[in-house]
């Protein structure tokens, strides 16, 4: 990378109650790059997400983002989970937006955030109208309302059917490209994160990067061996 990392997890470890969640993590995510860490459930994924976030305080290691620790106050990395209930049920799609601007309301940026994921004409709507795709593409105008240098996606898109999946992971693209927005993604999911990652790292204790240079049937197998793999 020709710019420093937005994001570096050094030497990262987690423990609850002294038991090791994963440790000696190394990582870090480039300027507009989309960082997969893929892995079971129960592994400790959106432990790791979090430890990012700065929503949980590491074991071991620090983080750094953008240059900064972690202890600096920085709001703008945005966490985009699978659960549609993150959006307020009593607010409209477009309130919704609007509570995440604060007191610096621009409802010409929120049109165009709503327009970006093709939802601008449900702007009216409340969550419970909404489909699970429709509740999806207002998250993701939500995250990306305020050009966020950072998104932590949490299986972003499991709670929606396979073909709904792939419409949604195209737009997540898409608009990662448009907004030059850097992103760290957690899933079980191979086919997602191989669709949306440039970098996949496997999560087994410590992290296992798959390299880059296989294709992708090859990575795909070396992924499925790495998952067997039993750490020290």
């Amino acid at each position: 990378m020709t710019t420093s990392p937005v994001l570096v997890l050094r030497d990262l470890g987690f423990a609850y109650s002294q038991k090791p969640v994963f440790r000696n993590i190394h990582l870090s995510v480039g300027k507009g790059e989309v960082v997969g860490v893929l892995g079971p459930s129960g592994c400790g994924k959106s432990t790791l997400l979090k430890v990012a976030g700065s929503f949980l305080a590491p074991t071991s290691g620090e983080v750094i983002f953008r240059d900064l620790p972690v202890n600096i106050p920085d709001s703008r990395r945005i966490m985009v989970f699978q659960d549609t209930h993150q959006l307020f049920p009593w607010r409209t799609v477009e309130q919704n937006l609007a509570f995440a601007q604060g007191a610096k309301k621009d409802p010409e940026r929120i049109f165009q955030a709503l327009k970006e994921v093709r939802m601008e004409v449900y702007a009216h709507y409340y969550p419970h109208q909404l489909s699970g795709g429709m509740a999806q593409r207002t998250a993701l105008a939500r995250a990306f309302l305020g050009d966020p240098p950072l998104l932590l996606l949490d299986e972003p898109f499991g709670s929606v059917d396979a073909l709904q999946r792939k419409e949604l992971q195209a737009l997540l693209r898409a608009l990662i490209r448009v907004h030059q927005t850097s992103a760290l993604l957690v899933t079980h999911d191979l086919d997602e994160v191989q669709a949306l990652s440039n970098r996949i790292f496997i999560l087994n204790e410590n992290l296992i990067e798959v390299p880059s240079h296989l294709p992708f049937a090859e990575a795909r197998d070396f992924i499925s061996q790495a998952l067997t793999l039993e750490t020290p």
